[in-house]
């Protein structure tokens, strides 16, 4: 049975067969889950006239609609609006919920629901209005040598949503065989320690339910490959050599320690500690192994502990191809204010 238990999946636009709806009920039904099946209308004229005014004072009795109480319109302005919003989100929730009937079975707990607004302010709203912890989606891009495949909306939501998101590669089915878990040590700080554990206990449960393979990986970026370019001194190489040396093996202990308190209750699990840069040895490591999904600590450019922050989380998400979960510290608070 897996961990998560109320998810959201954003539905992307409509295409035969709707395989990624049908992916999203089979893993609701292999974890006993509820999923809430959402899409958000953000195509209306009148978003396109006013969508600048709408900065998340989300206040609207209609479900899942943004008021527009609060932004300076007229009556006659204010009413056709919620009218026109009303009629399309009537609308599109019922194509949605034909969408989902096809692939729909007895004991799946799945529902329906049309969000209008600015696409991730309306899913961070649903999250924390129906206490949902996981969202998953479609990865929006492609990987190739220009392009990557996380969009806007899944790196947005990556930083800011309160709870674990999980985005998935186009076309790839959610039973995953390989499941890499990305640890980031260093710190003194108890939240990267509850983060390591969360990270962790997210991928084993995967691979457990899945009856996959767990990766646990640490990359230890030592001084010298940080100087690596630099016209630098033998003896300050060979000092810096020394002091790094010295500080791999505390973080090597910390690594195994980590594992030893940890019951993944995985009866396939490798583990890689790798020396050199995590931008570059993940997205290697994930090829080589042929892993299926990357569960790593959430994409923020911030000082907690134990997340992957700025260009080193921007390099591990440029160069892989495979799905990504990221985790949040069980302390964060998301930027977006809603209500």
């Amino acid at each position: 049975m897996g961990r998560f238990k109320n998810a959201l999946f954003v539905a992307p636009k409509e295409t035969a067969g709707d395989p990624s709806i049908a992916r999203a009920l089979d893993w609701a039904e292999r974890n006993d889950a509820a999923l809430t099946v959402v899409q958000v209308l953000k195509d209306l004229p009148f978003f396109r006239q006013y969508s600048h005014l709408l900065d998340g004072r989300l206040t609207s009795a209609e479900p899942g609609v943004e008021s527009s109480t609060e932004v300076g319109l007229g009556d006659d302005e204010r009413r056709s609006a919620r009218e026109t919003m009303k009629r399309n989100v009537e609308e599109r929730t019922e194509n949605l919920s034909q969408r989902i009937l096809h692939a729909l079975r007895p004991g799946i707990r799945a529902s329906v629901k049309v969000l209008a607004g600015i696409p991730c302010r309306a899913i961070i709203r649903e999250v924390i209005c129906g206490r949902h912890d996981l969202v998953m989606m479609e990865a929006e891009g492609r990987r190739d040598e220009e392009q990557t495949l996380f969009g806007t909306i899944s790196t947005q939501l990556m930083r800011k949503c309160p709870c674990p998101v999980w985005v998935i590669k186009n076309s790839q089915d959610v039973m995953f065989r390989d499941v890499l878990a990305a640890v980031n040590l260093g710190s003194s700080d108890g939240n990267e320690e509850m983060l390591n554990e969360n990270v962790l206990d997210v991928a084993a449960s995967i691979a457990r339910t899945d009856g996959g393979r767990l990766h646990v990986v640490y990359c230890w970026q030592g001084a010298p490959e940080r100087f690596e370019g630099r016209r630098r001194s033998s003896v300050f190489v060979k000092q810096t050599q020394t002091v790094s040396d010295s500080f791999r093996g505390v973080r090597r202990r910390q690594y195994d320690g980590l594992l030893q308190r940890i019951d993944l209750n995985c009866s396939k699990i490798t583990s890689h500690f790798l020396d050199g840069a995590p931008g570059r040895m993940i997205p290697e490591l994930a090829e080589r192994q042929g892993a299926d999904l990357i569960v790593m600590g959430a994409v923020r450019q911030t000082g907690v502990a134990g997340l992957f922050k700025g260009t080193t989380a921007e390099q591990i998400l440029c160069n892989i191809s495979c799905s990504v979960l990221t985790v949040k510290p069980a302390a964060f608070v998301s930027p977006l204010k809603v209500g």
